[in-house]
C-alpha cells in the first residue's frame, strides 16, 4: 500500500509505520524461565558459553606442535668433557630442583636475617635498662 497524493499536501508530512507486526517475534520462554534468568541464571549461561571457548581454546592450544630448542654446535655451554647427552625430561627435572634449593635458600636467608634483627633488638633493650638502672643509682 502507497501513500495517499492528498496525504501529501498537509501542512506535516505523513506517518509511515516502520516495523511490521508481522516481524515481530514473541518470546517463547514460559514466566518460569523468564524469572531463573533474573535470578542468576543469565550468569550460569554466561559461564557455560565461557567454559565452552576456554575448552575450545585449551583443546587447539595443547594440539599444537611444540617447538624444540636449537642444538648447540659442538660442546653446550656447562657440559663435562665426559659427561653423556641429557635425556629430555631430565634437564626440566635438574631446572625444577634448582628452583626449589634457591627457594629455600632464600628462605633460610630470611629466617637468619631475622633472628639477627631479634637478637640486635633484645641486646639494644638491656642496654636501655641498664643505662636507667645506673641512672637510679646516681640519682641515690
Amino acid at each position: 500500500k502507497g501513500l495517499d497524493p492528498e496525504a501529501l499536501t498537509g501542512k506535516y508530512p505523513p506517518k509511515i509505520q516502520v516495523a511490521s507486526k508481522y516481524e515481530r517475534r514473541v518470546d517463547t520462554r514460559s514466566y518460569d524461565d523468564k524469572k531463573k534468568l533474573f535470578e542468576g541464571g543469565w550468569e550460569e549461561i554466561g559461564k557455560e558459553v565461557n567454559e565452552k571457548i576456554w575448552n575450545e581454546k585449551k583443546d587447539q592450544y595443547s594440539g599444537r606442535q611444540k617447538s624444540k630448542l636449537p642444538k648447540w654446535f659442538g660442546e653446550r655451554p656447562g657440559k663435562k668433557a665426559g659427561e653423556p647427552e641429557t635425556p629430555e625430561g631430565e634437564e626440566d627435572a635438574k631446572a625444577d630442583e634448582d628452583i626449589v634449593e634457591d627457594e629455600e635458600e632464600v628462605e633460610e636467608e630470611v629466617v637468619e636475617e631475622e633472628d639477627e634483627e631479634a637478637e640486635e633488638e633484645e641486646e639494644e633493650e638491656e642496654e636501655e635498662e641498664e643505662e636507667e638502672e645506673e641512672e637510679e643509682e646516681e640519682e641515690e
